[in-house]
């Protein structure tokens, strides 16, 4: 039978893994935060698997899943993984081992839309998504005549943010920077020619709850994240986030659904997550992945995949 050690897992993605693996005929080991906190127990429990999962959430540095990524990889294990941050910002320390990683569940949780990416990233010219289903679905239900206190409570119902208590500015600024590590990762594994991107290299602007509650009550708004190459386009105020990188532009920003010409027929609803990629300069070449975005089940079913792949 074989065996899977989950780092952080008595949290809700790691219990449904455990559950979906278990049907599958696998053993579970499920580390808490508390037991993490032992480097012995961890190690050991590292060895005595076949592969490791890791649904802790160590942001914004992401070193503690990077010492454990690295302890696995080390030990001639596979990872599998939903943390972002360690990715985000030691991604050019675990290029060379993305062969042993499965990363699907880090962005789009169930549309595993990374796999477009790793298997088709030369020659894209630009690429579009919604990549935050917690803001996607807040957006969905403002549209159908939810006032933002009932979508959030909603929201939290399934999971797709904190039950404490955060504002609205509070929630929004820690779903932005979802969308920094997210946006890190895709390019990284998209866009770049040997110049990656880490966290660092991206800052996102503070705005009002007044502002967000404007862009949240326009139905025909929704918070992409684009990347052009070879753009001309500059820092503007309606920016959430703005860098260039080599011949690339990387920006996020409510954007009106009728301006994104591969939204209009896909556009997704609540926790969705799209992405959209053109390949050599034809503005008809768009490749469209959407599904299921935030939420414990869909990403435990991304690393479910991921652990069965390279179980394989």
């Amino acid at each position: 039978m074989k065996n899977i050690a989950i780092i952080g897992g008595t949290g809700k993605v790691g219990t449904a893994l455990s559950n979906q693996l278990k049907a599958c005929g696998w053993s579970t080991n499920l580390l808490s935060s508390t037991d993490c906190k032992d480097w012995q127990t961890v190690k050991s429990a590292i060895k005595t698997s076949d592969i490791v999962g890791i649904t802790m959430t160590t942001f914004p540095d992401g070193k503690a899943a990077f010492k454990i990524m690295s302890e696995a990889l080390d030990q001639g294990k596979g990872v599998v993984t939903a943390e972002k941050a360690a990715i985000a910002n030691h991604f050019s320390e675990l290029q060379p081992y993305l062969h042993r990683m499965g990363l699907l569940a880090t962005v789009g949780g169930g549309s595993k839309m990374l796999r477009l990416l790793l298997s088709h990233h030369t020659g894209i010219e630009r690429m579009g998504g919604i990549v935050n289903g917690t803001f996607n679905f807040l957006s969905t239900q403002i549209s159908l005549g939810k006032d933002i206190s009932t979508a959030l409570t909603a929201a939290s119902a399934k999971d797709l943010c904190e039950s404490g208590p955060l504002s609205l500015s509070e929630l929004f600024i820690s779903e932005l920077r979802d969308v920094m590590l997210k946006s890190v990762l895709l390019f990284n594994l998209g866009c770049s020619e040997r110049t990656y991107l880490k966290v660092s290299d991206l800052s996102y602007t503070h705005i009002s709850e007044e502002y967000i509650k404007h862009f949240l009550n326009s139905p025909h708004l929704r918070l992409f994240v684009h990347f052009e190459k070879h753009s001309e386009r500059k820092f503007s105020e309606e920016d959430l986030m703005f860098v260039k990188c080599g011949a690339w532009t990387i920006y996020a920003s409510f954007t009106e659904i009728e301006k994104m010409p591969f939204a209009r027929p896909w556009l997704p609803r609540n926790e969705e997550n799209i992405l959209a990629v053109q390949y050599d300069k034809d503005p008809d070449s768009w490749a469209v992945i959407r599904g299921m975005g935030a939420g414990p089940i869909p990403t435990a079913a991304s690393m479910v995949d991921d652990v069965l792949r390279l179980a394989a």
